[in-house]
């Protein structure tokens, strides 16, 4: 993977974590109010026992909200080397992180009961899209769960930087990962 490609096209979230630290556990205002409720959302739906792939886990706030339970094992990926250290530092408990972007996942076929993404999807270029989406459907056993939020298209538009796409519709991002297989 070229690494160098994907920071043009992408947040350089390396530079926000060494300037923010663990901005997502840090948020305050508006900003705390909705990734609170997203992450408390997400770390909900996820059932009791299973394999968990926490994709673009940046970090770990999403871990260090859901429950503890012995039949339940968490895995995270995510493209900033930072971010990773961060989960690693702020976790109540260790858990396997792996540098990885979205479409290049080191894990067998069916490794996963359920897979989360929050808040990242938007991130990926949108002719990679579907590239992506199959790879975390590969990943993911049957009958198991997708557990995606996207921001709206407003918020995107409003934060996106010049250069980056366009956010998908949610009928476009429907249509999308229905056509993934999910």
């Amino acid at each position: 993977v070229d690494y160098r490609v994907l920071r043009r096209a992408m947040k350089d979230f390396e530079q926000a974590y060494r300037e923010k630290g663990p901005y997502h556990h840090g948020a305050r205002g508006f900003s705390a109010w909705w990734l609170g409720d997203n992450y408390r959302l997400l770390a909900s739906r996820i059932p009791p026992t299973g394999r968990v792939l926490d994709i673009a886990c940046g970090d770990g706030r999403l871990f260090c909200l859901s429950r503890p339970s012995p039949g339940l094992r968490w895995f995270g990926i995510d493209r900033s080397h930072a971010g990773l250290q961060w989960a690693r530092q702020r976790s109540p408990r260790p858990w396997p992180l792996v540098e990885a972007t979205m479409e290049h996942l080191p894990f067998r076929d069916g490794a996963f009961d359920v897979l989360v993404c929050s808040l990242s999807l938007q991130y990926v270029r949108q002719e990679k899209v579907g590239e992506v989406l199959s790879a975390w459907k590969r990943l993911l056993r049957s009958g198991g769960r997708l557990l995606l939020t996207y921001p709206n298209i407003i918020t995107h538009q409003y934060l996106r930087r010049p250069g980056e796409d366009e956010a998908l519709s949610w009928e476009e991002l429907r249509d999308r990962v229905a056509g993934a297989g999910f």
